[in-house]
């Protein structure tokens, strides 16, 4: 049986051919003219944040870690519900000034995810992105990426008592426009459209997601030396569809989230950020067995304060604080409760260098 489709967001799907045919006809608009002289910067930094709930479970899973580690259970092969999560990245910046005054950037980007207890969690992301000026005022950008053997959980087999770890590969491409409605960007306005693939290993295919995503972005600056950006987003994800204990599992959705984000330039080089974001989730299923997804709803509300100190010579420090609070108002509670809701604190940090 094929995965249900809602029909408020059954257009995205259709409108993605359109979208990447016009986002390519007008990146290829400038680079007609001949390049001038081209730059090249690199950037490499290490942050590291620990996290009191690594695995997103709700507080009835983690008072039980500790009981469920044997072979086949919940929790086998993890060593902690908490964890601290080191980042090693390295991007390079190829920058190109053309005839016309419009600048084009290419951009590499390889990251690695070590983290100190959960061995099982490592993995590696790569992306690369494209930004191009199509005017004075307006700007194109394109991004790709790809995240490589990433552990989620370790989730109940289908028709079975046993867990097994599943990890997944995922691949995202997205679009983005911004236009500066005022000189000298204080006030810019734009949207953009992001595509994400991710399919799991065997044995968990019915987890394996399709989503489009649109939304729109609004930057103003509120006075010389503070900014304020709200972004919303409607997305619709599809999954893939299995038999559990007889019932059809679909867990598709679709998601709204708005994010309202004030940065601050405190002085001595010093920026401070907070953002505010609320995300939910209504889940599609039609089969009113399905007691974890029918008529099921998430919330999730996201607090992060950032500070961040640069110098002239490429030096930045960064220290990061979130909290994140998720519920959910699924009707059978005994149905992968660890997904229902959790909460989150972490704390971060990291430095950085433009050699």
């Amino acid at each position: 049986m094929p995965p249900h489709r809602s029909r408020s967001f059954r257009s995205l799907r259709r409108c993605r051919k359109l979208c990447v045919t016009l986002a390519l006809v007008c990146w290829a608009l400038p680079i007609s003219t001949a390049f001038g002289k081209d730059r090249v910067r690199i950037h490499g930094d290490v942050f590291s944040e620990y996290t009191d709930n690594l695995f997103h479970y709700s507080d009835a899973r983690l008072a039980e870690f500790d009981l469920q580690m044997g072979p086949g259970e919940r929790f086998e092969n993890l060593d902690s519900s908490s964890d601290t999560v080191s980042r090693v990245r390295l991007r390079t910046d190829f920058n190109w000034r053309l005839r016309n005054k419009r600048d084009v950037r290419l951009s590499l980007d390889g990251a690695y995810y070590w983290h100190w207890q959960n061995d099982v969690a490592n993995y590696a992301e790569t992306s690369a992105g494209l930004d191009v000026d199509t005017s004075k005022r307006g700007r194109l950008s394109f991004e790709v990426g790809r995240t490589t053997d990433r552990f989620k959980k370790n989730y109940r087999l289908a028709d079975s008592t046993l867990f097994d770890d599943a990890s997944y590969d995922q691949t995202d491409f997205g679009v983005w426009y911004m236009h500066e409605m005022r000189k000298k960007g204080h006030w810019s306005l734009g949207g953009g459209y992001q595509a994400r693939s991710r399919r799991f290993n065997a044995g968990f295919e019915g987890r394996d997601l399709d989503g489009d995503y649109v939304g729109v972005l609004t930057s103003y600056r509120l006075r010389r030396h503070a900014r304020a950006e709200t972004s919303i987003e409607l997305g619709e994800v599809i999954t893939g569809t299995e038999l559990d204990a007889g019932v059809l599992i679909d867990r598709s959705y679709d998601q709204f989230r708005v994010t309202q984000a004030f940065s601050f330039d405190i002085g001595g080089d010093v920026d401070l950020e907070v953002e505010l974001g609320f995300r939910r989730r209504e889940f599609t299923s039609d089969v009113v067995l399905d007691g974890g997804r029918f008529d099921r709803m998430d919330d999730r509300i996201r607090l992060r304060v950032t500070v961040e100190r640069k110098w002239k010579r490429g030096l930045t420090l960064r220290a990061r604080s979130t909290v994140i609070n998720a519920d959910s108002d699924r009707v059978d509670s005994t149905v992968e409760i660890d997904e229902a809701g959790y909460d989150e604190l972490s704390l971060g940090l990291g430095i950085g260098y433009r050699f």
